[in-house]
């Protein structure tokens, strides 16, 4: 696929597939054109000056067709031509050639009608050398722990130590675990307790958000039509996993990263995800690569992750917000005790005796960005909403940091929400209920443990504060 004057210009066998932008479509009433590559005799280019346009003008006998290209657009002019010609002479396109090294399982969840958190059928499409292979379903029967058995017993084949890569990885992988649960609470039987297979995951939402971060939508159907020149969304579960064959393939495509299919995120600056039977670590934004790191090393080993594995990833990224954070606060001339206040008793401080509620309350104002922040910080920008309880910590003094750090505090969760803190609470709160429908609906929020946010905001969680 080539950009060229606001539309996506992919070349084929037989044909060239023009789409058009939102503009240029209103414009001529098509949304894309195709041209017939059997009349064509030459591939020719009109230059393209710094104020004039030019075309890859494809002649055949009495007739022509042109693919304009802007302003100094020469390079995708000449990308465009190149590919004609060896699409003409019978060689296979460069989006269809092998891309050594570009393995992976690319899959889809199928839910239950009656319950949206229960896992029903997996779709998966293997990727090989960056080509999509035959698609694979596999059916999870609820209520049947041999059948669920049966069915993560294949998913783990499949996976052969692979990475999954899913466009909704967080959700699959809950749903995973659910019928692991599922299956070993039922299964009275005294065979050996089905357990959720043990890998590393990608999510192709957080990748189109890291390498095409213009895209006013990052649902599969748009992200696959942005980086793979796909049309519509797809609507089956081998549909989905297809477009996510597509996704993952995309960058590797534009030369955005040269090594196997874990370098296409961590070359975007992400850390893959992580489960191993209840633990699980989600798809990260890595901004100085500990975690990154601590991941190839893992990867070379050649061992599926593990509860410790991920807890060293886990702490690698963590020491790395800390390490950060005593940097920054160095720099501001804040010294280790800065932000560090006495909590807890004496006066002001909070007693026993007091409600839950209390400890949750919202302040009544939140307070304003700090303009001037690090943009580095991994809140700077996000808009970041609390749930639960953060004793000893009260809300008023979190929001502060937040917004010190150039994060955007809601009270509510909202569609400009990209981080959910969740304290502690002795249920699921309406807020995080709130995230997960989002996210289901494909916004992109990210999922914290209250842990995660003292960290970046380098406060301790034990005495003295």
């Amino acid at each position: 696929m080539v950009q060229a004057s606001g539309a996506r210009v992919v070349v084929e066998p037989g044909r060239v597939r023009v789409a058009h932008g939102a503009l240029a479509a209103a414009l001529s009433g098509e949304s894309e054109r195709v041209i017939d590559l059997s009349g064509v005799a030459s591939v020719e280019i009109k230059k393209p000056g710094p104020r004039m346009g030019g075309a890859v003008v494809l002649a055949g006998e009495g007739s022509s067709e042109e693919i304009p290209v802007a302003p100094n657009e020469q390079a995708a002019a000449e990308e465009i031509a190149d590919a004609v010609r060896a699409a003409l002479r019978g060689e296979e396109p460069a989006a269809a050639q092998a891309v050594p090294g570009l393995d992976a399982l690319a899959a889809a969840p199928g839910f239950a009608d009656d319950d949206p958190g229960r896992l029903d059928r997996v779709a998966l499409v293997p990727v090989e050398s960056g080509r999509p292979g035959e698609p694979v379903e596999i059916d999870v029967p609820a209520g049947d722990p041999e059948g669920i058995h049966a069915a993560l017993a294949r998913l783990e084949e499949e996976l052969g130590g692979g990475l999954l890569v899913a466009h909704d990885a967080q959700r699959l992988v809950a749903g995973i675990a659910r019928a692991a649960d599922e299956a070993a609470g039922a299964d009275d039987s005294g065979n050996e307790e089905p357990a959720s297979p043990a890998f590393f995951f990608g999510c192709t939402r957080a990748l189109a958000r890291r390498v095409s971060p213009g895209l006013e939508d990052y649902r599969l159907g748009a992200v696959n039509g942005e980086l793979a020149a796909a049309d519509g969304e797809p609507s089956s579960a081998t549909e989905r996993a297809a477009a996510v064959a597509g996704v993952l393939a995309a960058p590797r495509e534009r030369g955005e990263a040269s090594s196997p299919a874990a370098e296409v995120f961590f070359a975007a600056g992400l850390t893959l995800g992580m489960a191993a039977g209840a633990a699980a670590l989600p798809v990260q934004r890595d901004r100085e690569g500990a975690g990154i790191n601590t991941q190839r090393e893992l990867l070379s080993s050649g061992e599926a992750p593990s509860a410790a594995a991920i807890r060293w990833v886990n702490d690698a990224l963590l020491n790395q917000a800390e390490d950060s954070e005593r940097r920054r606060r160095g720099a501001d001339g804040g010294g280790d005790a800065a932000g560090k206040k006495p909590r807890g008793g004496g006066k002001g401080g909070r007693g026993g005796g007091r409600a839950p509620w209390q400890g949750v309350a919202t302040p009544k104002d939140p307070p304003k960005p700090n303009e001037d922040a690090d943009e580095s910080g991994a809140l700077y920008g996000e808009h970041v909403t609390l749930t639960g309880d953060f004793e000893p910590f009260d809300k008023g003094r979190l929001w502060e940091g937040i917004a010190e750090r150039g994060g955007v505090v809601g009270k509510n969760v909202t569609k400009k929400t990209t981080i959910l803190v969740i304290g502690a609470w002795r249920s699921t709160t309406s807020k995080q209920k709130r995230a997960e429908e989002l996210i289901d609906k494909g916004q992109d929020i990210a999922l914290w443990p209250a842990k995660r946010l003292y960290s970046e905001l380098g406060l301790d969680e034990e005495p003295p504060f």
